[in-house]
């Protein structure tokens, strides 16, 4: 009996020994198993370059302006910080203002974005009522306006067509001589070719 009892204790205390070593090997202790490597922990790193809408240096986008001789557009290059909408972010540059000393403003002062959505390859961009009530008129400011607009949205590749809304309202136009009711298309014609 005194046999039968050591061979249980004995049989306890292997169960026990092996479920630690089991459970010493589930344990994260740092350590490599590899020769010479590293002792610290591997950390998980997500590379920004391969993250979308982010990374360290940011995305670049492109926006125009007007010419200083208000015949055509120019456009700029500029970068956004990591994890800001492009679109969006392309359209409130184009709101600010240029940095090139070669081209000029356009948007009407107190011009607001108000919201920009896709829907089937259609941008649509709505602004406040400020693009018409503090625009100064004229065909050339108009057409240029609405020239800026479209050909910055239509840098992106997804982007057919563009369509420009007032106060979440369709309008008929903005100062009178560009009809901007329905989708506009890409106007390659008012674009500066560099020398």
């Amino acid at each position: 009996m005194m046999q039968m009892g050591q061979r249980i204790g004995s049989l306890l205390v292997l169960i026990i020994l092996s479920a630690l070593l089991i459970t010493a090997c589930g344990l994260d202790t740092g350590k490599n198993s590899t020769p010479g490597a590293s002792s610290k922990p591997a950390e998980q790193t997500v590379d920004p370059a391969k993250t979308p809408g982010s990374g360290i240096e940011g995305k670049q986008v492109v926006v125009y302006f007007p010419t200083r001789d208000a015949m055509y557009l120019m456009p700029e290059n500029r970068k956004i910080l990591p994890g800001q909408d492009p679109m969006r972010s392309s359209i409130e540059i184009l709101l600010s203002g240029p940095e090139n000393q070669d081209v000029v403003a356009i948007a009407p002062q107190g011009t607001v974005l108000r919201s920009i959505s896709v829907k089937e390859n259609i941008a649509y961009v709505d602004f406040n009522h400020a693009i018409i009530k503090n625009n100064p008129g004229g065909s050339t400011t108009e057409l240029l306006l609405v020239g800026a607009i479209v050909n910055t949205l239509t840098e992106f590749p997804d982007i057919s067509g563009v369509r420009i809304l007032v106060e979440g309202k369709q309008v008929q136009t903005l100062t009178g001589h560009v009809d901007v009711s329905g989708v506009l298309g890409r106007s390659e014609e008012i674009i500066k070719k560099r020398k």
